[in-house]
């Protein structure tokens, strides 16, 4: 790892994988011309006072006209030129038709949420005041009040503590 790097937390344009491209065009059921940008960012963490960067990616969908624009200014494994960040948002509802859930690892148990499967969606946000809405994950150990008002206070409580920075 690039030292010089450690505490940088810029969203950095990614090319795609396979093709190479900082671009990635295509069409939607309409017939509409889009194109997508990867960024990553390493995020830091903090859980239960211990810090750590977490590796996020989101993808930004353009008009296509704004697409190409952007396209002859981007430069992979360079800074996005828009400030910004990623943010994660969990749900216990999918975001789109046929997501699926939230795993521990690539194969992983599904990881729930006071029993129900939590699906995940990151995006990336011009507001860089904006916050991660994370979901605890059900573990051993975490004991919840059958009240609806307590569970609020409980789940509002844990998520305040698993909060990026």
């Amino acid at each position: 790892m690039d030292k010089s790097n450690v505490l940088s937390n810029k969203p950095i344009i990614k090319a795609h994988p396979v093709t190479g491209a900082i671009v990635t065009y295509f069409e939607n059921t309409e017939g509409e011309t889009f194109g997508k940008v990867r960024v990553d960012q390493r995020a830091p963490v903090i859980n239960n006072g211990f810090m750590s960067f977490a590796n996020r990616s989101a993808f930004i969908t353009l008009n296509e006209l704004d697409a190409k624009a952007m396209e002859a200014i981007l430069i992979e494994d360079a800074p996005y030129p828009i400030e910004g960040k990623v943010v994660v948002t969990e749900s216990l509802e999918p975001f789109y038709e046929g997501q699926e859930p939230k795993r521990k690892g690539t194969e992983g148990e599904i990881i729930t949420h006071l029993g129900a499967p939590v699906y995940r969606k990151t995006n990336y946000v011009f507001d860089l005041e904006a916050t991660d809405i994370l979901l605890v994950s059900d573990r051993d150990g975490v004991t919840v009040s059958k009240s609806a008002e307590s569970l609020a206070e409980f789940s509002e409580q844990v998520i305040e503590q698993e909060l990026v920075m």
